[in-house]
């Protein structure tokens, strides 16, 4: 039975478990699964145990109740599949190619005389629970066992009428989806999978040249060019990989492609018809009251020519967007064999620099400008009330976004609950999902595709009173940590101003320093202290190679590599003092 996991070195008392193959997608692809329970004493660490074990569970069952799965990732999740230090995945790939290359040998064996035929095999069930009994039959029936070539050249079924090894590869699917009823891909898009898996990998060799007849792919490509281009929408927004945010991008544009096109079949959508839609598309204003964004494409442009004349339009940057929707679409529908070739719709847009505006670090001087003023010295003033943005609120996402590099739209959306101990650590914990019941937080849409991502409270935050200021909403029964960004109309964008009108008043007016910097300028300093891997960590980006995946949710060291980050340009004497007179007063502002 599991019991907590007593750490030699320090005393303290983890739940350590290893984690099912099926739903470490949700772990951030880790093996183990670690979690401090708080303490050293034995009592305490087994109530806390069983209450953690169980939080455990409950997120085991939730991941694989919500797992999405390709063909491909089924197929290496099945043949790659261990009960403790047996490996039956590997075993039951091994037997399918020994039965398709019988198979063949067997059928072709009149057409290749001068090959050495292959015994006739009936202890198939015998092989699959055994590795001494297949490695025994695999020096019996071919002169090189630890790589068997599967000499008949398995290659050959292909060419051959398919009911002479379908019923293999069908038995194969059935096996496969019975033991893993979470799956619910197609079984045709499972079976070519499998075809692709056996030719492309293990230990196949393919020398298609050395036979005259030429190859063909057993299953053929279901194009359907007449499907309507909102269809083939609908499909790929029910991708596990996409995140909220772009299907709410793509919604948009889609929807007004389809209205201006009248939801043209995938296979008519050319580089002229988006050519247009792009150029009609650019008549939208920036901003449009709410009942206006109600009406139908046109509908909208056509208002915007008689009530807004003059208003400003969307950026070429917003119109490049619709026109990376469509594309996108067409590329998907391209993926999935509905139309044959994938038609160029690269849009040229007439002002867009994908390069964007120039921005630039900070300086030292100008870090120290940023904080040496009111908002970070006087507690009377980030106590007090303000009409634009409450300047407490201001105070703390601009430290946050200084500490870990996040974007100032993942700082305010921070609620009370996502501050939690992870690995002995205090952590942001940034997720669209709520943490009771894992469901989607409808309050939360971050930019980057995040699940659950622990990242370190920097020491800094902690030393001016971070911990209590959290506490204090959550006492006062906040739900979200900034909970006046979520009052007015504007949210973010009035805290946006508010912190770019603070930079124009203290730092400079130069347009090209923003609050953005301030990511810009903790990415520098973390490659400084910790190497480029762990300060993309800490700031969310995807990895850039499958090895720098590895070590990712290490929190441990993500938290030692934090803290060597170096604030001298900062007044950290002043801002201390601050601090410590606003958290005595309980963070109430007057």
């Amino acid at each position: 039975m599991a019991s907590p996991y007593r750490h030699p070195a320090t005393g303290s008392y983890y739940l350590r478990r290893k984690l099912p193959q099926d739903v470490r997608h949700a772990f951030d692809n880790r093996e183990l699964y670690k979690l401090s329970l708080g303490t050293k004493d034995l009592t305490k660490a087994k109530q806390e145990f069983t209450l953690a074990n169980a939080d455990l569970e409950k997120r085991i069952i939730e991941a694989r109740a919500s797992a999405t799965y390709s063909p491909v990732a089924s197929l290496q999740q099945w043949f790659s599949r261990r009960r403790g230090n047996d490996q039956p995945g590997k075993r039951r790939k091994t037997v399918l190619l020994m039965r398709l290359d019988l198979c063949v040998s067997m059928h072709d064996a009149a057409l290749y005389e001068t090959e050495k035929h292959l015994r006739p095999i009936s202890d198939w069930n015998r092989l699959l629970a055994s590795d001494h009994a297949l490695e025994q039959k695999l020096v019996d029936q071919y002169e090189d066992p630890d790589r068997p070539g599967l000499r008949w050249g398995l290659w050959r079924a292909w060419k051959r009428d398919r009911g002479q090894w379908q019923a293999i590869i069908d038995n194969e699917i059935d096996a496969l989806i019975g033991a893993m009823p979470a799956i619910a891909c197609e079984r045709h898009e499972l079976t070519q999978a499998m075809i692709d898996h056996l030719v492309d990998g293990f230990v196949i060799k393919i020398d298609r040249d050395g036979d005259p007849r030429v190859w063909k792919s057993p299953v053929e490509p279901k194009f359907n060019p007449d499907m309507p281009f909102s269809e083939v929408y609908e499909r790929w927004a029910k991708q596990g990989n996409i995140t909220e945010k772009t299907k709410r991008e793509f919604k948009v544009a889609v929807a007004d492609f389809v209205s201006f096109a009248d939801d043209p079949p995938i296979g008519r959508v050319e580089k002229y018809l988006v050519d247009e839609y792009c150029e009609l598309a650019a008549s939208l204003p920036a901003s449009l009251p709410r009942a206006v964004r109600a009406l139908s494409f046109r509908q909208r442009i056509a208002w915007a020519e008689h009530q807004q004349p003059t208003a400003e339009r969307i950026s070429p940057a917003t119109l490049k967007k619709r026109a990376t929707a469509i594309s996108a679409i067409a590329g998907y529908a391209h993926r999935k064999n509905i139309i044959k070739i994938r038609p160029a719709l690269n849009v040229v847009i007439e002002g867009y620099d994908r390069n964007g505006s120039p921005r630039r670090l900070f300086s030292a001087e100008e870090i120290r400008a940023y904080f040496d003023a009111p908002l970070f010295t006087n507690p009377k003033f980030i106590l007090d009330r303000s009409t634009d943005a409450k300047h407490l609120t201001a105070a703390w996402v601009s430290l946050i976004a200084l500490t870990i590099g996040c974007r100032l739209s993942e700082a305010a959306q921070i609620q009370v609950g996502d501050i939690q101990m992870r690995d002995g650590a205090w952590c942001f914990i940034f997720t669209e999902e709520e943490h009771d019941t894992g469901k989607r937080d409808e309050d939360k849409h971050y930019k980057a595709n995040t699940i659950y991502v622990p990242i370190p409270i920097p020491q800094l935050l902690i030393d001016l009173h971070f911990l209590h200021f959290v506490e204090s909403r959550r006492s006062d029964g906040q739900r979200h940590l900034f909970p006046e960004i979520f009052t007015g109309r504007h949210r973010v964008q009035k805290l946006s101003d508010f912190l770019n009108a603070h930079i124009d008043k203290y730092v400079t007016t130069n347009q090209n320093l923003v609050f953005h910097s301030l990511r810009h300028w903790f990415k520098s300093k973390g490659r400084a202290a910790m190497g480029d891997e762990k300060a993309r960590e800490i700031q969310r980006h995807s990895p850039q190679s499958s090895s720098e995946g590895y070590g990712r949710g290490d929190i441990p060291a993500l938290k030692d590599g934090i803290d060597r980050i170096s604030y001298d340009a900062l007044p950290l004497s002043k801002i201390q003092d601050t601090f410590d007179l606003a958290s005595k007063a309980g963070w109430k502002c007057g």
